[in-house]
């Protein structure tokens, strides 16, 4: 019995496909940003700078923050280590 060909996705033809749908896109009109901004904001002065270094540490954690999350990491390692015991205690029995 005769059976058709099925097209077979191959990468050259997924390339090409790939190409015309971003042809098509590229062939898309976009507004021009300039339009949608108003006078006041295209006559505004630039904005002040400020040094790199103060505005990153308004946010750097504190020092003792480290250690205080490592103990709290210890305690609750040591009571699910220890709810995991009490489990295997009951399993067993």
């Amino acid at each position: 019995m005769f059976q058709p060909c099925r097209p077979r996705a191959t990468p050259a033809r997924l390339c090409l496909l790939a190409g015309a749908v971003l042809l098509a896109a590229g062939c898309n009109r976009v507004p021009a940003l300039d339009a949608t901004q108003g006078d006041s904001l295209r006559h505004a002065d630039y904005p002040a700078l400020i040094p790199l270094e103060p505005a990153l540490a308004l946010h750097a954690a504190e020092p003792d923050s480290a250690e205080d999350l490592e103990r709290q990491m210890d305690w609750r390692r040591a009571r699910l280590e220890a709810r995991a015991a009490r489990l295997r205690a009951a399993q067993a029995d």
